[in-house]
């Protein structure tokens, strides 16, 4: 499934209430996830390793004020992952490509993933060129 973040009608029939960012990038993803969820108020998680990519996701989220739903986790994603205890509807993976397969194990096997929810994967085919790479998953 491919989900454009403005996609309001995906946002009114699943009410996503909690997202994960894995990978923040420069914060403005975490901006887009803001804006296509102000119906429903989500709360953002935002995983970021980079000092650099830190420093500038703090400043679109102070520049933005997103800070009333959206949280910056410092570290490695791995690490980061392994403390979330909550469930999450939109998972967005957006980092190191190498390491998509095991943050996808992460999340279903500490079942992150709500029974409705969706991960979506920027550039996935680059690390699962075929089904079978994230099989049994």
């Amino acid at each position: 499934m491919i989900l454009i973040v403005r996609d309001r009608d995906y946002v009114e029939q699943h009410n996503p209430l909690h997202v994960l960012e894995i990978g923040s990038y420069s914060g403005y993803s975490a901006l887009a996830w803001y804006e296509g969820t102000k119906s429903t108020k989500a709360e953002i998680i935002t995983l970021e390793l980079s000092p650099e990519m830190i420093a500038a996701t703090r400043k679109t989220l102070d520049t933005y004020n997103l800070n009333d739903r959206v949280s910056l986790i410092e570290g490695p994603a791995q690490e980061s992952i392994a403390t979330l205890t909550d469930e999450f509807d939109i998972i967005f993976v957006d980092a190191n490509k190498d390491g998509y397969l095991g943050y996808v194990k992460a999340i279903l096997d500490r079942k992150l993933l709500s029974p409705s929810g969706i991960i979506v994967c920027d550039n996935g085919k680059h690390n699962l060129s075929t089904p079978s790479a994230a099989l049994p998953y």
